[in-house]
């Protein structure tokens, strides 16, 4: 989890950017502490990556139809 102290730190150093998703989808999550540790400790590219880009990559990598963002590149 995002919230405990120096978990996001930690998660980077052991398996980088790449591999952190964000979900808000946990009952009783405020994501908004997440959301602010994440703006404040990664970079605006690692930040992509976390917030949707990571997710759109795994998407693909299984072949699954991403029709809600017209942006994404191929």
């Amino acid at each position: 989890g995002g919230l405990g102290y120096g978990m996001l730190s930690r998660a980077r150093s052991l398996f980088g950017a790449e591999r952190i998703l964000f979900g808000s989808d946990f009952d009783g999550y405020d994501p908004e502490p997440y959301i602010l540790r994440v703006k404040r400790d990664f970079t605006s590219e690692e930040q992509e990556k976390i917030f949707s880009g990571n997710l759109l990559k795994l998407l693909k990598k299984f072949s699954a139809e991403i029709t809600f963002n017209q942006g994404y590149k191929k």
